[in-house]
């Protein structure tokens, strides 16, 4: 009877597992936005490369930026934010889905606009992806529905515009 007992749980476990349902882009908006900011990670000084960034699932990048006009300089990855220079940006999976999503806090009195190339799991080329501004002191959440290795960011810049998003 106990082995009965425990195959009967582990197929209920089982079944429970793979019924769970998937979370929505809404869903994980929600808590993210709901959540703290992400908290800086050490070890990662070497994602920051002539004014560029490249970051992996898993990792929380926060860089210090210097703004020259509309011009916007990543200077150097930080372990401590600063709310007023630090960019934070999240990249991860989502458990038990494809899904990926990039998260982008932005310190500035300004909107924060870049530019995005992806390198797709098992590729070793990088292809345009399509990303939104940043509006000024606010969050930024994108979201793809398939695997990612990495993230390019480049070419920061601040926009004319305080009160709209455009995506490319």
């Amino acid at each position: 009877m106990g082995m009965k007992y425990l195959i009967v749980c582990m197929a209920l476990l089982a079944a429970g597992c793979a019924a769970a349902p998937k979370p929505t882009m809404e869903q994980v908006g929600l808590r993210t936005v709901a959540s703290p900011t992400p908290s800086c990670q050490a070890g990662h000084e070497n994602a920051l490369a002539d004014g560029a960034l490249i970051i992996e699932p898993g990792q929380t990048l926060c860089v210090d930026l210097h703004v020259d006009g509309t011009r916007v300089e990543p200077v150097r990855i930080v372990t401590t934010a600063d709310p007023k220079r630090t960019l934070i940006i999240r990249f991860w999976n989502e458990p038990g889905t494809d899904d990926m999503y990039l998260t982008l806090h932005n310190p500035l009195p300004s909107t924060l606009r870049y530019h995005a190339t992806m390198r797709r799991s098992g590729s070793y080329v990088y292809e345009a992806t399509s990303v939104c501004d940043i509006l000024s002191k606010r969050l930024a959440i994108e979201h793809w529905p398939y695997p990612i290795a990495a993230l390019h960011l480049s070419g920061f810049s601040t926009t004319g515009s305080e009160d709209r998003v455009q995506c490319r």
